[in-house]
């Protein structure tokens, strides 16, 4: 604990015959001074990011610690009360800074009447009460309020100058605070609310029986009263919005600069300036200082705009660059860990009161301020990654139900997909979300990625040219996202403070907001109802926001609901839902790596390549993959037993992404760069389903089942709501009234179809998306009162009683007069339209015995409501029972399969599940006095099902009734009138033609049925017959359904002209497929012109050819990649590497040869035997050193010549030398891999990157040309603004342990030769050339200028 008196204690046994003292051994409790109200409000905002135990405890002056145990708490504070209430209160002042320093670090304190002797003495007497009472016998008290901790050595001397300068600052502020002391604190330690220290109890000293102090709020609001006076209150006020802009919300994100090199007092009126031009109702700052928050809240412009915010200006700020809330609307601010100490995230609580109708419902609005880590590598976006999680993870996890805002400057690459925001699912991008292509068109001549919004444009803002480090090209560093289902609603977004004279190196970003909960966009008020206009369609929509009816309370209640979820465990947890959005996210990493838009290696971007300017040869198209969750998982009605489905959008040919998919699903693991993933992380290929009209696959992440379908859409990629199955999903979100009771009553309406076997698209019955259709149609036809109770009632009787011959179910019931869709009555029994164009009727495999069975479960269970029966007993405890009591006979379809083979026995059951359809429209056609009604799943005999079984064994079971004379339901016509007065015998025989006539069809389907390894039969049974246990098939394949990879699936490389193609060749293929469908895509055959047989097609053509001769190919060569990684790395061949020579063809010098131990290859830029030898040399003889490496990422062998061992930058050698040891420490000795890492991490502590080093330095020296080349190259890509020059000097070097050891000594002798200069610039030329003559080493030279 920080803030203890003395470093230790030394607890001592009471002396012979004194009365025995309970032990001071608890951590739980703690015995303190706790200063007046002020002052804690002051010092906790900086103690909680720079004080190890700031989030925990407030600020306090420690009496005692650790303290007596629970056990004898109460009767100390018996005994310490009398003789606490005989010491009378005394004044202490807060009079200076103090420091316990310690090898570690610094403890930064102020200190307690340290310079008056009086009030010294007080508090002294006090203490020696109190210890002596309690029999400490330890070291002296020394009175101090912690501030924080700080490293005290190496470069990080700043950071203590840094807390040292701020405790000077903090020390003025609270001074002149009166501090009366009247009261001993005891603080307890509550385990149930993360360990925060509580009162517990206060001894109070002579006649003072008032509390001297309450625990002030960790982040009060702040709100403006009179005329600058900046104030905490007690709680926030509602925020309350006038008439006129009812319904409207503004949000803006500004970095205004810190930058010595810019001062604020030139820049803060243009700041105050653009604040007030853009006139946002929430506004978050950035980079603001103490400095400039002085300015803005004393500035009476701002005051007269703004009246709440999150920071006191009285109060010292902790960090050098801090996120700052100003708000025209009350709200209660709250500080969040990131991870990163310096980079919390500002919360703003707004409570927002809306009248409908007379009453008030106070919905919540949720904004999180951000700045994250700055930086391009692996290191900082891993940060940057971190940090954004944590802010995802509290709004799940503190505030599921409300609305969120996520803003501010994330710092992040445009090329860089920013995980988790768009991995999550959770979150719509502003600027992507309202202007799709325009974020990336070309700004004048300057061609940028993300030109359109760049609000960090070193291009066209003078103050971005200057403090540019890394890129000139314009980003979209400043970003806003909202909810993605939650009520708010895009309206518009611009950028600000857009100037010659700017005030920021940054823009400002606005997004303006409706707060309607039931309208699409661009909404007018035209008397009774709203209307609004899909942009799209020109649609008019009227939607009527007046309740004209009043609901009468539902029969069942929410509570019934709910214990329904719990008792079926059918809603996921926090887990499952971080498991989920974690899961999408891989799926993205793993399929969209490399293309434009998505997170791609940051050295292979086309932003970092030079662009001739004079060039005009348009640039290759891009390849865009674009990866988005639909159905139940997009609208978060997915439960806990949901897949996830996605839709993949790229502007590349079916065929190629399927390859490209494959092809990337395939390399988890083995591939280097961002689509390496980690272990136990990988996607894998369930099945992939490439016969199907839809072709899907089925994948698998983290134990999540994912569908993936892929839409070639060239021209509509860059924005996927374009796409229907994307755009009904966002358009039922911004339509219904209340999304979580839509939720609620989708999930329940989900269980009760589930219970009662009425889920299953592929048997004609409802799917997730029709369910999510039906109820859409009901929750707009009810009132906004309505409750999930009344959702559910209404979509029973609703569709119970509904006439689904004759009528058609518009999802938009306003649509309904706009849409003309021409039904065909005897194809389609049922008929559920689609939102968006073009409508089209989505229940396509109902039939009309499923539509019937659907239409009397409705009707049975809104008659189970009437009648008094509870949900749970609506939904049925086993309703399979039920399903099989209810009937007297059944058609049992029985399917057998043997032979070990899992593939093809999934194969054959799908596609005998996909002729179920058909059989139960052969059924209603022979006997349509009959209704036959599917059990949704594949049954087995509980009795005679074996644990475990290899193969299955099952039947499916369709359950025979007769149509009531009276029923609705009974056919009309001629024909049916003969057919229904026909005799059981003509029934029966007709039945059994049927079934004969289905079985016969099966069996002749060469492709799937094979006779042996499979049965197929149809029988007609009666429930006597039945065993008297059925139950759901267990069976499990022993693949666990996934799918192995066919000879064709490899062979489809060969089918776009790509022969066993890496990793590295997946972006070329498809790059020229991109370029082939952007010269040849015309309107009419967008993606016709790429058609290939298929590698199958051709096998069967080839057997269908008489006399032909068979071809067997040739086993392909391996990679020289393989070969040399054999022969360098893999031990278990005993191989010598000195006997090898490596034989290329150099472009000027014709073929040569080279030793296989002279080899240079590109995939070793990392250089650690070179580098970090000179390092180690240079290090001992007391020069300043740093070692960095010019490659991507740092890769060492593995195991194996194809899975190399691959880290980030900044990955610690110890975790390296941990991990390589774990793994095989016997090889990676043997080939000294572990006694490099050894070295490397006695020397620091981890690699680092050299485009990310900020270090100024003298000379640079490379061992390798192509380093050489890479660091004279980002030099002068920095600008060389300050003029300041660097020698670059190259020693080509061999990498090995040997070669690295001698030029190691040359360094050496290099770096005195250097540092004895008095003219480094002058004697450089000599320097080379002596070095030249006295070592073997081949020397470049080149200036360049920081």
């Amino acid at each position: 604990m920080a803030s203890t008196s003395t470093s230790s204690f030394t607890q001592t046994s009471p002396a012979s015959g004194s009365t025995s003292k309970p032990a001071l051994n608890a951590y739980n409790n703690v015995l303190v001074l706790l200063p007046p109200r002020a002052v804690a409000h002051r010092l906790n905002p900086f103690r909680a990011v720079h004080d190890k135990a700031g989030l925990r405890w407030t600020a306090h002056v420690t009496m005692l610690f650790p303290f007596v145990s629970d056990v004898h708490l109460q009767s100390t504070l018996d005994t310490l009360r009398p003789l606490v209430a005989a010491v009378k209160p005394f004044k202490v002042t807060l009079d200076g800074v103090d420091r316990f320093s310690k090898p570690g670090g610094d403890t930064v304190h102020l200190t307690i009447s340290k310079k008056s002797q009086a009030e010294s003495d007080n508090i002294q007497r006090l203490w020696k009460v109190v210890s002596g009472a309690c029999g400490y016998k330890g070291r002296p008290f020394v009175p101090h309020m912690t501030l924080g901790q700080a490293p005290n050595q190496g470069r990080d001397i700043e950071a203590s100058q840094f807390l040292n300068q701020k405790a000077h600052l903090l020390w003025e502020s609270v001074k002149d605070i009166e501090w009366l002391v009247g009261s001993v604190v005891v603080l307890k330690k509550d385990e149930d609310d993360g360990g925060i220290m509580k009162i517990f109890d206060e001894l109070f000293l002579h006649d003072h029986n008032e509390s001297a102090f309450q625990l002030a709020p960790a982040s009060p609001p702040i709100s403006l009263v009179g005329t600058n006076q900046w104030q905490p209150e007690e709680r926030v006020q509602e925020a309350r919005v006038s008439g006129e802009e009812k319904g409207k919300l503004s949000i803006s994100t500004y970095n205004i600069l810190h930058d010595a090199a810019f001062p604020l007092s030139t820049r803060i009126d243009r700041i105050i300036e653009d604040i007030l031009d853009a006139n946002s109702d929430i506004l978050c700052l950035q980079e603001v200082t103490d400095h400039s928050l002085s300015h803005l809240l004393s500035s009476p412009l701002i005051q007269r705009v703004y009246k709440h915010s999150s920071r006191d200006p009285s109060v010292v700020l902790e960090n050098e660059r801090n996120v700052l809330v100003l708000s025209k609307y009350p709200f209660t601010p709250k500080i969040i860990d990131t991870g990163s100490r310096h980079k919390p995230a500002t919360i703003a609580i707004f409570d927002i009161p809306h009248d409908t109708d007379g009453t008030i419902e106070v919905s919540r609005l949720v904004v999180a301020a951000i700045h994250l880590t700055a930086g391009r590598s692996a290191a900082p976006l891993d940060q940057k990654t971190r940090e954004l999680q944590s802010v995802v993870t509290y709004l799940r996890t503190s505030h599921p139900n409300d609305d969120w805002i996520v803003a501010g400057d994330l710092n992040w690459p445009n090329e860089i997909q920013t995980s988790p925001m768009e991995s999550s699912g959770s979150f719509d991008d502003a600027v992507v979300a309202l202007k799709g292509d325009s974020i990336g068109q070309e700004d004048g001549d300057n061609q940028r990625q993300g030109a359109g919004f760049a609000t960090y444009d070193p291009v066209h803002n003078p103050l971005a040219a200057q403090t540019a480090r890394e890129s000139k090209v314009g980003q979209r560093y400043d970003r806003i996202y909202v909810r993605r289902d939650g009520k708010l609603i895009l309206s518009d977004v611009e950028l600000f403070a857009v100037r010659d004279d700017p005030a920021s190196d940054h823009w400002g970003l606005k997004v303006k907001l409706s707060t309607s909960n039931h309208i699409l966009s661009n909404v007018t008020s035209t008397g009774d109802a709203v209307t609004a206009y899909d942009n799209d369609n020109d649609t008019e929509l009227e939607v009527d926001s007046s309740e004209e009816k009043t609901l009468e309370p539902a029969r069942i209640t929410p509570e019934d609901l709910a214990d329904m979820f719990s008792r079926s465990n059918w809603l996921p947890d926090e887990s499952q839902e971080a498991d989920m959005a974690k899961a999408l996210g891989i799926l993205r990493r793993v399929i969209c790596t490399g293309t434009a838009g998505s997170t791609v290696d940051s050295n292979k971007s086309d932003i970092d390549q030079p662009q001739d300017n004079h060039s005009i040869t348009p640039s290759p198209p891009k390849v865009i993959i674009k990866l988005e969750a639909v159905g139940s998982y997009a609208l978060g009605v997915h439960t806990n037993h949901s897949d996830i489905d996605c839709l993949a959008v790229g502007n590349i040919s079916p065929r190629t992404f399927w390859w490209l998919a494959r092809s990337r699903i395939r390399s988890q693991g083995t591939g280097a760069g961002s689509n390496r993933t980690a272990e136990g992380e990988t996607v894998k290929l369930r099945r992939f389903v490439k016969d199907a009209a839809v072709q899907m696959m089925e994948l698998e992440v983290l134990g999540i089942k994912i569908d993936l379908q892929y839409c070639a859409a060239a021209k509509l990629v860059e924005s996927l709501v374009t796409l229907n199955a994307y755009r009904d999903v966002l358009t039922i979100k911004r339509l219904v009234p209340s999304l979580q009771t839509f939720r609620t009553a989708h999930r329940a309406l989900k269980l009760f179809l589930s219970k009662r076997g009425f889920v299953g698209a592929r048997f004609g019955y409802l799917g997730g998306f029709h369910l999510t259709l039906l109820l859409t149609s009901i929750a707009l036809s009810l009132p906004r009162s309505a409750t999930a109770p009344h959702l559910v009632e209404h979509f029973l009787q609703t569709y119970g009683e509904w006439d689904w011959e004759r009528d058609t179910v518009y999802p938009v019931p306003s649509l309904a007069k706009n849409v003309t869709y021409k039904r065909t009555l005897t194809k389609e029994p049922m008929a559920v339209l689609s939102i968006e164009k073009p409508h089209s009727n989505l229940t396509y495999h109902a039939s009309w015995n499923s539509v019937t069975s659907l239409s009397r479960g409705f009707k049975q269970g809104h008659n189970a409501l009437l009648s008094g029966l509870s949900w749970r007993d609506i939904c049925g405890e086993n309703p399979l029972d039920e399903f099989i009591n209810n009937h007297k006979a059944f058609v049992k379809l029985d399917i057998h399969f043997w032979g070990g083979n899992c593939m093809k026995g999934r194969a054959v059951i799908g596609w005998l599940e996909s002729r179920i359809v058909s059989l139960l429209v052969q059924l209603h056609q022979a006997v349509p006095e009959v209704i036959a009604r599917i059990w949704p799943q594949r049954l087995v005999d509980e009795v005679t099902s074996e644990p475990g079984a290899r193969d299955p064994n099952g039947f499916y079971l369709f359950g025979l009734s007769p149509i009531s004379s009276s029923s609705q339901e009974n056919p009309s016509g001629d024909e049916d009138k003969q057919q229904s007065s026909r005799s059981s015998a003509d029934i029966y025989a007709a039945l059994m033609g049927c079934l004969r006539g289905f079985e016969h069809e099966i069996h002749s389907n060469a492709r799937y049925y094979d006779s042996s390894d499979t049965f197929i039969s149809l029988v007609h049974v009666k429930r006597a017959q039945l065993l008297p246990k059925v139950v759901v098939d267990p069976f499990v394949w022993s693949d666990h359904g996934i799918d192995r990879a066919e000879e064709e699936e490899e062979e489809e490389g060969d089918e776009i002209g790509i022969e066993g193609a890496p990793l590295e060749s997946d972006m070329e293929a498809a790059q020229q497929q991109a370029e082939e469908n952007n010269a040849n895509t015309t309107a009419a055959d967008s993606w016709d012109g790429f058609q290939t047989t298929s590698s199958a097609q051709r096998k069967r053509a080839a057997a269908g050819k008489t006399k032909a001769t068979p071809h067997v190919p040739a086993a392909k060569l391996r990679t020289s990649t393989d070969v040399y990684n054999r022969l360098m790395w893999d031990s278990t061949g005993g191989v010598s590497k000195d006997g090898y020579v490596i034989g290329y063809e150099d472009r000027f010098k014709g073929v040569k040869e080279v030793a296989l131990t002279s080899w240079k290859r590109e995939v070793e830029d990392e250089s650690f035997n070179r580098s970090m030898e000179g390092h180690n040399v240079l290090m001992n003889a007391g020069y300043d050193v740093i070692s960095a490496g010019t490659g991507s990422m740092v890769r060492l062998p593995g195991r194996t010549v194809d899975a190399p061992n691959v880290y980030h930058f900044g990955t610690p050698y110890q975790k390296m030398w941990d991990d390589l040891t774990q793994q095989d420490a016997h090889l990676y000795e043997q080939n000294g891999l572990l006694q490099m890492l050894d070295r490397n991490r006695k020397i620091k502590i981890a690699p680092q990157r050299w485009v990310d080093t900020k270090t100024v330095v003298d000379v640079v020296i490379t061992c390798e040309e192509r380093c050489f080349d890479a660091v004279c190259d980002d030099l002068l890509s920095r600008g060389g603004d300050s003029n300041r020059s660097v020698h670059i000097i190259n020693m080509e070097i061999k990498d090995n342990h040997e070669e690295a050891l001698i030029a190691g000594r040359a360094m050496l002798d290099l770096a005195a030769a250097i540092s004895n200069a008095e003219d480094l610039d002058e004697e450089m030329d000599n320097i080379v050339q002596r070095q030249t003559a006295n070592h073997p080493h081949t020397l470049l030279h080149s200036v360049a200028f920081y």
